[in-house]
């Protein structure tokens, strides 16, 4: 472990309250050198975190990358009576090792789950409402007595409702049932269920109100998520075609992983990104392709993307990094130049 590293895990163990350590989980990531969380790397931090008798409230493992968490002395917790209401959690912060297929995307990994929710008492005006909403650009206001007292929700539509109902509405008759999903909730299930109202309140294991995600939140995951899929894909295709333009099947067939000998390549499409890095850095067949670049750099480049590939194919609840992003659609414009399309 780097002597750093351990210093700073030594200083968080020593620690009493209230001079805990809270730091970001981006930054606890960066103490290890990650910048995104998979299973292998939250079952090291969380050997390492072991090792010196630490956890994290919340958990490391799960929310939205920029929550911060606090760095507690397993001495410092109190243990809780388990209720049908609190299952036993599946954290990796206790120690427990995760293992692939275990984790999921949950509720709490949007970043508007983790944001302070706008909110108003039952007593406050409509007007003030109304303001809150314009200034914002909401949809909706939570009324709420305190972080765990949600009585419900009031929306420009329920406002328009109870409008042509009665001359002078007040808060108490605008407002509608909110539904509740849980912060460690599968994000997947909750769909339906969140493009249906249009929103939901996310509620955490200690029945605070943490956030609010709407169909716009989703709608901006899923291009979080779906970009480096299509950019991958726009690779691949126009790397693959270029090399089918200038090599033979048997010369393909060479850069094969000799522990996959079984395995049939017929085009470029049968080769990983890998063994096409293999294809082109043999001086020989870079020289083939005719493409005026220095070989090492885009060597070097392809196997950026091949590292980014395989990133993004083992699961972690964080989305590529804007430098992440930018090397691929760097690639996909070299690619271009040098192979534009016919």
């Amino acid at each position: 472990m780097d002597p750093e590293l351990k210093q700073f895990l030594v200083d968080a163990a020593g620690r009493e309250r209230p001079n805990l350590i809270q730091v970001p989980i981006r930054e606890l990531l960066a103490r290890w050198g990650y910048k995104r969380r998979g299973t292998w790397v939250v079952n090291g931090i969380s050997r390492d975190l072991k090792k010196v008798g630490l956890v994290t409230e919340p958990d490391f493992a799960q929310g939205w990358i920029d929550t911060a968490v606090t760095l507690v002395p397993k001495g410092l917790i109190k243990p809780r009576e388990a209720s049908p209401e609190s299952p036993p959690s599946s954290s990796a912060s206790d120690g427990e090792m995760l293992v692939p297929g275990e984790v999921t995307l949950i509720v709490g990994s949007l970043r508007s789950a983790n944001l302070p929710v706008c909110s108003v008492p039952l007593d406050s005006t409509l007007l003030k409402v109304q303001s809150l909403m314009m200034a914002n650009d909401f949809s909706q206001v939570a009324v709420m007595s305190d972080s765990r007292s949600l009585r419900g929700a009031v929306t420009w539509e329920s406002i328009a409702q109870t409008s042509m109902r009665m001359a002078k509405p007040q808060i108490r008759d605008c407002v509608i049932a909110a539904e509740l999903v849980r912060f460690e909730d599968d994000l997947i299930q909750h769909i339906p269920q969140i493009v249906r109202s249009g929103y939901v309140f996310v509620q955490r294991a200690d029945r605070t109100i943490s956030g609010i995600v709407t169909t716009a939140d989703l709608s901006e995951e899923f291009g979080r998520r779906a970009t480096p899929f299509f950019l991958i894909g726009e690779i691949e295709r126009r790397l693959r075609r270029a090399l089918d333009r200038v090599f033979s099947r048997p010369e393909l067939s060479e850069v094969r992983d000799p522990r996959d000998n079984k395995r049939v390549v017929e085009s470029a499409s049968d080769l990983t990104i890998g063994e096409c890095s293999r294809l082109l850095d043999n001086p020989s067949r870079w020289n083939k392709t005719g493409w005026q670049a220095e070989q090492s750099i885009f060597i070097e480049a392809l196997n950026s993307v091949r590292d980014i590939r395989n990133d993004v194919m083992h699961f972690t609840p964080d989305p590529l990094d804007d430098d992440q992003i930018g090397q691929l659609r760097s690639f996909i414009r070299w690619l271009k130049f040098m192979d534009p399309d016919r």
